[in-house]
Parts: structure tokens; sequence; C-alpha cells
């Protein structure tokens, strides 16, 4: 059974937090430590699951399959993390956008990055988790992280705080900033996103890493832009273009999440 929400955590309101994340001085202090060890600046990995590993999810700005709409600006960034390759496989040449991370996939929980037996043995070493290998392979300065859509159904709170907890810590170990995102809500454990947003948010606020609102990005989209037959999915618009980023195109929940954490990496 999922835990019932701490006091404190029940006062924390998602729109109090703004959208785009802030870059505090302990966050310098990761990164630039980061840079010490040899980290890319150029190169950023996705932690997460089914949301961070659709192929519609940042992959076509590393392809070129885009409309940056009213957002030009933002060319620079996907210039910047686009043009260096962070590895090959299967012949393909990729970059941070289109890379599919070890540490992401369908169905994975907040365990998953840190179980070496979801390690892709193709790629990982005997007993290495999922996490780390990501981190070895692409030598990231920034770990995107997003979890929590598949944990509201398998995982409890206690147990999915302690496992982002550890993913924290193991990825500022590394001398990698994370930037943590906050979950959309599921229509079918409607009280569910408030409860793991709250340990979201504290765990950032702990840390003193970026956090993205993704929650307060979406909380004007139909459905919160959620697709109500699949709820671990986001909506596409009907043009189906999830990286068209013009007005009619990001009434989709798909858009609204690129959108934003484009423009986070933009801002960090």
């Amino acid at each position: 059974p999922v835990e019932t929400v701490p006091a404190n955590d029940s006062e924390i309101d998602l729109h109090t937090y703004p959208i785009l994340p802030e870059v505090s001085a302990r966050a310098r202090e990761i990164y630039q430590a980061g840079q010490a060890q040899g980290r890319n600046p150029q190169v950023f990995s996705k932690v997460g699951d089914c949301l961070t590993a659709s192929p519609n999810y940042l992959v076509p700005f590393g392809t070129g399959d885009y409309d940056l709409g009213e957002y030009p600006q933002l060319q620079s960034t996907i210039d910047y993390f686009s043009a260096i390759t962070v590895r090959e496989a299967d012949s393909d040449t990729l970059n941070s956008f289109t890379n599919p991370s070890m540490a992401s996939g369908s169905g994975c929980t907040s365990a998953g990055p840190l179980d070496p037996i979801w390690a892709n043995p193709a790629f990982c070493e005997s007993g290495e988790s999922p996490l780390a290998c990501e981190y070895r392979l692409s030598n990231p300065a920034l770990a995107l992280i997003m979890l929590g859509t598949n944990d509201m159904t398998f995982v409890s709170a206690d147990k999915y705080e302690g496992y982002l907890r550890r993913i924290l810590q193991e990825t500022i170990d590394a001398g990698i900033l994370p930037i943590i995102s906050t979950v959309p809500p599921r229509p079918d454990y409607p009280d569910m996103a408030a409860q793991y947003n709250a340990i979201i948010v504290r765990l950032a606020e702990e840390n003193d890493i970026p956090m993205v609102n993704l929650w307060l990005a979406l909380e004007a989209k139909p459905g919160f832009g959620v697709n109500a037959e699949h709820p671990t999915r986001l909506t596409l618009p009907p043009d189906e273009c999830p990286a068209c980023l013009t007005q009619d195109d990001l009434v989709a929940g798909i858009n609204t999440h690129n959108l934003t954490m484009l423009m986070a990496l933009h801002e960090i």
C-alpha cells in the first residue's frame, strides 16, 4: 500500500514553484566538480520511465524533425547539445537528444536504474547498474531525471523516496548535475501525483538542485496533457509532430513536455 502523505509534504503547493529551474550556487558546485572530473559539458543523459524513453521525447530535436515556432532562441541549445556524438549504436551516431539511455525504459520504476538486473548486457559491465552504465558510456555533465509515473502502481511512497534519493546522490557523487522534474498526474490514480511530486520537491530542495515543474506546465492542457487511454503517456497533437512548438501543437502534452525541457536546458 502507498504510504500516507506526511504533514510537511501535504503543505507543498506546486503552484508556488516555477516551471523553469533556478541554478543555485550548490548546483554550480556540482557542475564544476564534474568538469574537473572530465564530464562533457555538451552531453546530458536521460533517466526515467515510459515518458522519458518515448521516441517522441526530445529525440526529434536531435534528428532535425522539429519546428521551433515562436521559440527560435532555442536553436542555440539544440545546436550545442546535438553537436557532440555521445556514442554509436547499431551504426547510428547518437547525440544527447537521440541517445536512448541505458537508464530509461518503458515500464521502469525508480528502482530500475539502480538494479543491475535491468542493465543491457550488450553495453553494461557485469554487476553494473543501468544508471552507472549510462553515466560511464555517455559521460554527461547533466542528467534529466523524471520517475514516478509507474511507481504510482507498484512502489510505496517511502520506497520511492529511498530509490529517488539514491539516484540523486549517485548522480551528484559522479559529478553530474541532476535536473529533476515533477510528474503529471495519472487519471487512474488521481491523488498519487500530489504525494510523489511533494517528495520530488522536497528532495530537490534538500539537494539544492534544479527542478522543472512539468506538472504546472501541463496543468492548463486538456486532461493535464495525459493520454486518457494510456495514462503513462502524454498526448500528441493532430499533426503528430511531437517537437513542433507552434501554438496549435502546444495544446498536446508531449509538445509541452519537449518545450519545457528544452527551455530548461536553455536556461541552465
